[in-house]
C-alpha cells in the first residue's frame, strides 16, 4: 500500500521517509498523510522563502547621480524638467561638489552620456515620467523614493539647497551662467 504513495513532488528520500514514519506507529495512511504535510510545509517554506528573496530583489540602490536627478525633479514640484537644464543643474552640482564623477563633453551646456543614462533608467524602475526623451518629472513612486532620504543628511541638504535656487532658471540663463563661469565647456 505504501508503494501506491508518490506524487509528483515526493522524491525517493519521502518514500523513504514514509516507510520510516510508518514503522514507527504502524498506521501506514495516517503516517502517509502526515508526510505529505511534512511536505506540503517544506513545500510552502521554499515558496515563502523565494517569495521574500524577490521581494528583496525590488529594493532598488541609487547612487548619487540618480539621487541628484530626483532631488531636481522633486524640487520643480511637478513641473516638467528639460533635459537641459538636468544636464546644467547636474554640472554645476559636480563642478561643486564632485560627489559622483560624472564626465561631460563640451556643449552649448555640457552633456553627459551618464546622466542620459541615469534618466534612463529611472523612467525604465517607474520613478520618474519621460515625455518624449526630452522632459522628466517624479512619478507617485519617485516622491516616495526620494522622500526616504534624509534632508538632515549635509550630503543630501546642501546639493538641495542650490538644485531649488537653480531649477528656478531657464536653460538659456543656466548656459550663459555655465559659459562665463566655465568657458572651457562651452564650444
Amino acid at each position: 500500500m505504501i508503494e501506491d504513495f508518490n506524487p509528483w513532488w515526493a522524491s525517493r528520500e519521502g518514500v523513504e521517509g514514509v516507510r520510516f514514519i510508518s514503522r514507527l506507529s504502524g498506521n501506514v495512511e495516517a503516517d502517509a498523510g502526515l508526510a505529505v504535510q511534512h511536505r506540503a510545509s517544506i513545500a510552502f517554506g521554499t515558496w515563502a522563502f523565494m517569495k521574500w528573496l524577490k521581494e528583496r530583489r525590488k529594493t532598488i540602490t541609487l547612487d548619487w547621480l540618480e539621487i541628484w536627478i530626483l532631488l531636481i525633479l522633486k524640487a520643480a514640484n511637478g513641473r516638467w524638467v528639460g533635459v537641459d537644464k538636468i544636464m546644467a543643474v547636474i554640472f554645476l552640482l559636480e563642478r561643486v561638489y564632485g560627489l559622483a564623477k560624472i564626465r561631460f563633453v563640451r556643449g552649448r551646456i555640457p552633456w553627459s552620456g551618464d546622466v542620459a543614462a541615469a534618466l534612463r533608467r529611472l523612467a525604465s524602475l517607474g520613478l520618474v515620467e519621460e515625455l518624449h526623451g526630452k522632459a522628466y518629472r517624479l512619478t507617485e513612486n519617485g516622491r516616495m523614493a526620494v522622500e526616504r532620504y534624509s534632508m538632515s543628511d549635509p550630503r543630501i541638504r546642501y546639493p538641495f539647497a542650490n538644485i531649488r535656487f537653480f531649477i528656478e532658471w531657464d536653460a538659456d540663463a543656466l548656459a550663459e551662467y555655465i559659459k562665463v563661469n566655465y568657458p572651457e565647456w562651452i564650444a
